[in-house]
């Protein structure tokens, strides 16, 4: 963009760019809807770029998802999000392991509990109102890079764009044409859960600005119980590919244990594991979100990670397009993307094989008020990183050992 050019000017000039050529495409394409490809497509069109969204549902629809997201992601998040999205602030959680419990408390929000549904559908609604194409109920079957521009297939059309960012989930498969390590199961948990009316429950006894997360429920991994507006979110989730077979038995234990109704519907869905080495980018594709695996391997929360990294990847396209149109830019998305958020994730990866290998000792070690859980909720929560969390983690193992 030329000194002084306006975003209309820049608009302009690309149209007529195009005229010239006789040529019809869009700057970019993004595949999926949901908080990264939203994201990346609202970037994108308020940077002044020519951008269509394809979605294969329709929303407002349902996600299976407990609905956490950090405190932190108010400092990322290119749009406000509105004080009527948040159905509860949470000040603190309730940990548990076999029959005992604590209880920690902060002194400010360490991150809100939203519904799927309507936070998605907020967050596309915006991406619309910033100039994108947004189609809904329409699946796209293949993308395939092609020179100078990708081609987008789908049920009812082909489209051609500049760059197309994939931003399907964990369980699409389009993400193959950039990161052929998808094809392996290796690299995806699972999550199941269920959502109960909260006169439906005898958790008579619980905060609702408290969370509760319970250790040792399954491998790797943890249960939790999320109070919103009306109702509970009641889930397990186990981040290591192969660890549990049967789920839904644990489930229904799970819920028996917290006072709930065992009868009832149970949702699932991959998690990515994440803190692995991906391939994120091709010479006209980038991968964000679930997609690209930016999950956080301690907790299982993407909704951050999809967030900043469809910002990322809107910064990137917009950068490329505005200087002189090499595709080899595109590495930038690398570059940024770890520099954000793909050491800390590896990082966690680190604590989570070590958190969830000993879930009894890493219990005790919370419950000891040595500074241990305060440590790790900033970790998580505020602007700290797990990075630091790590360096101090090892020492807190090792002073428990020699006080065996």
């Amino acid at each position: 963009m030329n000194p002084g050019e306006t975003t209309t000017e820049k608009l302009s000039s690309r149209f007529y760019a195009r005229a010239l050529r006789g040529d019809k495409m869009y700057d970019v394409i993004v595949i999926g809807g949901g908080p990264s490809g939203s994201t990346a497509a609202r970037v994108s069109a308020r940077n002044g770029l020519t951008t269509l969204l394809v979605e294969k549902e329709q929303f407002p629809r349902y996600k299976p998802c407990g609905g956490g997201i950090p405190e932190r992601i108010f400092d990322i998040c290119d749009c406000s999000i509105p004080p009527s999205l948040c159905e509860n602030d949470i000040f603190g959680v309730r940990l548990e392991c076999g029959s005992e419990r604590f209880e920690q408390r902060c002194d400010r929000r360490i991150g809100v509990l939203v519904s799927r549904a309507e936070f998605d559908d907020y967050l596309l609604q915006q991406t619309a109102a910033a100039g994108t194409v947004v189609h809904c109920e329409e699946r796209v079957t293949d993308v395939v890079e092609d020179g100078p521009s990708v081609t987008v297939r789908t049920n009812k059309s082909t489209y051609r764009a500049r760059f197309a960012v994939i931003a399907e989930g964990a369980q699409g498969v389009l993400k193959r044409r950039v990161d052929e390590s998808a094809r392996s199961r290796d690299v995806n948990g699972f999550c199941l859960t269920t959502e109960i009316d909260s006169s439906r429950s005898g958790m008579t006894d619980r905060r609702r600005d408290v969370i509760t997360i319970t250790l040792g429920i399954v491998p790797h991994g943890y249960g939790w119980v999320f109070p919103h507006n009306g109702f509970y979110s009641v889930g397990i989730g186990f981040f290591l590919p192969g660890v549990l077979k049967e789920p839904k038995p644990i489930l229904r234990h799970y819920l028996k244990h917290s006072g709930f109704p065992e009868k009832i519907r149970m949702r699932g869905h991959a998690i990515p594991r994440g803190g692995l080495r991906r391939r994120l980018v091709s010479s006209r594709l980038l991968l964000t979100g679930d997609a690209a695996g930016f999950v956080d391997p301690l907790t299982g929360e993407g909704i951050y990670y999809a967030v900043y990294s469809g910002r990322t990847a809107g910064e990137v396209i917009t950068s490329v397009l505005d200087g002189n149109g090499e595709t080899g830019h595109l590495a930038s998305y690398l570059s940024l993307a770890r520099r954000r958020f793909t050491r800390k994730l590896w990082c966690s990866r680190i604590a989570a094989d070590l958190l969830y290998r000993m879930p009894e000792r890493s219990f005790r070690l919370a419950a000891s008020r040595n500074g241990f859980f305060d440590l790790l909720l900033t970790a998580h929560s505020m602007k700290s990183n797990y990075g630091s969390f790590l360096s101090k983690l090892f020492p807190f193992y090792f002073r428990s050992f020699l006080a065996r």
